[in-house]
C-alpha cells in the first residue's frame, strides 16, 4: 500500500441470515504506514450467538482512500469518506473469538463503490432529548421542519422516535416492514420538555401535557395521549411526588389528582397563595421535589428586584405532610443578583444554580443547597392575609397579642388600613417600623416559648394584619412560630 494515513470503521455483521446485515460502525481508526506495508487490525471477540436474533459471525470493513498524496491521505483519513472493503467472516479468520487480521486494500477496489455517507442504518433523527418509556429508550421532540441537510426533520418538532426493542442502537423513522416509526402528538404540538415518572413519559407542549406509554406491540412499542388541558412554558416545571404530578402551567400552578389518571388536574390546588403567584411568568418558575423538608418548591427567578438593585428569587413550598402552603422563602443578596437557572433534586436535597451580576459588573453562578445554613443571619417576617375578621362594615380596635414559638430578635407590629386608606402592602414588607403599633420588641428565647400577652391599642381598623419579625443567627434551634393569638373587639356599633 502506498505510505500515508489511513483510517477504518468496522461495523458488526452477520452472514446467517437470510439477507446479510451488519450494525452501526465504529468510531474512526486511524493508523500510518510506510510504503509497501498493511494494516493489522486487532478484533475483539464476537457476541455470543445463542441468540438468533443476534448472530454476529463477521465484520464489515470500511476504509479511507489513498488519495495520490501523502497529504491527500491524510485529509481522507482524518475526514473520510469511507469505501466499504469487505466483509470478514469467523469462517475466515478460524474463530469468532478475538483475533488479528491483515487487511490491505486498493483504491482501485474502491473507488466507486457506495460511500459510508449513504449508508444509513437508522441513522438517529434531530431531537432535542433522549428520555425512557419503561426502560425503552425514545427520541423526543423529532420531526421538526425538514432543511437540506435534515431530510428527515429538524428539532424541536412534536414527534417521539422510539428505538427498537430489539436492537437498541437502532432509532429508524420508517421500520423494515416499511411502516414509519415516530409516534406524533395529538394534538401535534411542539415538545418543548419531558419528565420521567411511574413508568411513563410526560411530554410538555405550550397548550397540554401529554404523556408516553408502553405497549407489547414490537413493531410501535410507544404511543401517546393527552393528560393535561394546560400548557407549559419552559421544561423545569414539573415534577412527580408521592404518586402526584406537581407543574407550574400557563394557567398557573396545579397538580393530578391522587389517581393520576388523564384530564385529572386540580385547577383549586394553589387557590391559597393565588395572590402571591397571580403575576408570577410561567417561563421563570422551576418545580422540583425537597425530600429533606418533605415539600414541593415552587421557585420564581427574578420575582423582583431588591432595595440595592439586585434581582431575587421567591420560593414558595407546598408541604406533603400537611397539605399546606408554606411562607414564601426569599433568596436575596445585597451584593448580586440571586437568580435561579437550574433545580435538581440530589442525594436527599434540592440543590439549585443561582446568581447572576454582581456590583462590579461581573456575571458569577454558584451551586446551593436549599435549607443548609452557611454562615451569617437568616431573616425572616410572618404575617397573615389582611382581614376584616367577618365584620366588613365596621372597624376593629386591636388589643393584643400572644405567641408561641422560638425567636431571636424578633417584633411585632400591626397593620392595616383605616377607612379611605389604601392596604400598604409595601409598608408591611419594609417591617414594623411603619406600622400602625409602631415595632414592638421580643424577648429572644433558647426553646420554644409560650410568650405573654402584648397588650397596646391600635384602633379604627377596617382590616389589620399582625406581622412578625425576626433573624435567626444561625446557632441552636431554627426559629419557628407556632401560633398567635390576636385579640380585637369590633366598634362603631350604633345604639
Amino acid at each position: 500500500m502506498p505510505a500515508g494515513d489511513r483510517s477504518l470503521r468496522i461495523a458488526k455483521a452477520s452472514t446467517k441470515l437470510g439477507t446479510p446485515t451488519f450494525g452501526n460502525p465504529g468510531i474512526k481508526l486511524k493508523t500510518t504506514i510506510t510504503a509497501g506495508q498493511n494494516i493489522q487490525i486487532s478484533l475483539p471477540a464476537m457476541d455470543s450467538n445463542a441468540d438468533a436474533n443476534n448472530p454476529h459471525d463477521a465484520w464489515r470493513i470500511y476504509g479511507s482512500g489513498f488519495g495520490g498524496t501523502a497529504g491527500l491521505a491524510t485529509a481522507n483519513a482524518d475526514s473520510g469518506a469511507w469505501y466499504y472493503i469487505r466483509t470478514v467472516s469467523s469462517a475466515e479468520i478460524g474463530t469468532t473469538g478475538a483475533a488479528t487480521y491483515n487487511l490491505e486494500y486498493l483504491d482501485a477496489e474502491i473507488d466507486g463503490i457506495l460511500r459510508l455517507a449513504t449508508f444509513d442504518n437508522d441513522y438517529p433523527v434531530d431531537a432535542e432529548f433522549v428520555g425512557t418509556v419503561a426502560g425503552y429508550p425514545v427520541l423526543v421532540s423529532c420531526q421538526g421542519k425538514p432543511s437540506l441537510t435534515r431530510q428527515g426533520g429538524t428539532s424541536p418538532g412534536s414527534s417521539i422516535v422510539p428505538f427498537k426493542p430489539a436492537n437498541l442502537a437502532a432509532a429508524p423513522l420508517i421500520l423494515d416492514s416499511g411502516q414509519r416509526n415516530e409516534v406524533p402528538l395529538s394534538p401535534p404540538e411542539i415538545i418543548i420538555g419531558q419528565y420521567m415518572a411511574a413508568g411513563r413519559l410526560y411530554l410538555m407542549t405550550a397548550n397540554t401535557l401529554q404523556i408516553a406509554i408502553f405497549t407489547p406491540d414490537v413493531n410501535f412499542p410507544v404511543t401517546t395521549r393527552p393528560f393535561w388541558k394546560a400548557g407549559f412554558k419552559n421544561p423545569h416545571a414539573l415534577c412527580f411526588v408521592n404518586g402526584r404530578l406537581y407543574g407550574f402551567t400557563s394557567a398557573g400552578a396545579m397538580r393530578s389528582v391522587a389517581d393520576g389518571e388523564e384530564g385529572s388536574e386540580e385547577h383549586a390546588f394553589a387557590a391559597d397563595p393565588e395572590e402571591i403567584m397571580k403575576d408570577w411568568d410561567a417561563e421563570r418558575v422551576y418545580v422540583v421535589h425537597d425530600p429533606q423538608n418533605e415539600c414541593v418548591c415552587y421557585c420564581y427567578s427574578a420575582s423582583k428586584k431588591n432595595a440595592q438593585g439586585f434581582w431575587q428569587t421567591e420560593i414558595l413550598p407546598f408541604m406533603l405532610r400537611s397539605e399546606t402552603w408554606s411562607p414564601s422563602i426569599i433568596l436575596s443578596s445585597t451584593t448580586r443578583d440571586m437568580l435561579i437557572s437550574g433545580v435538581a433534586t440530589v442525594n436527599g436535597h434540592f440543590e439549585f444554580l443561582a446568581g447572576g451580576r454582581d456590583g462590579l459588573g461581573s456575571i458569577g453562578m454558584n451551586t446551593y443547597r436549599f435549607d443548609t445554613f452557611d454562615g451569617g443571619g437568616v431573616s425572616y417576617s410572618m404575617a397573615w392575609q389582611f382581614t376584616d375578621a367577618d365584620s366588613e362594615d365596621r372597624p376593629k380596635k386591636v388589643k393584643s397579642l400572644r405567641i408561641t414559638g422560638n425567636l431571636q430578635g424578633a417584633n411585632f407590629g400591626i397593620h392595616g388600613a383605616s377607612p379611605g386608606e389604601n392596604i400598604n402592602v409595601a409598608v408591611l414588607e419594609a417591617g414594623n417600623a411603619g406600622s400602625k403599633s409602631g415595632a414592638i420588641a421580643l424577648t429572644s428565647s433558647t426553646g420554644v416559648a409560650f410568650y405573654p400577652r402584648e397588650e397596646f391599642a391600635v384602633q379604627n381598623l377596617m382590616v389589620f394584619t399582625p406581622n412578625i419579625v425576626g433573624t435567626w443567627d444561625g446557632t441552636g434551634n431554627k426559629s419557628r412560630i407556632d401560633e398567635i393569638v390576636i385579640e380585637y373587639v369590633v366598634t362603631g356599633g350604633r345604639k
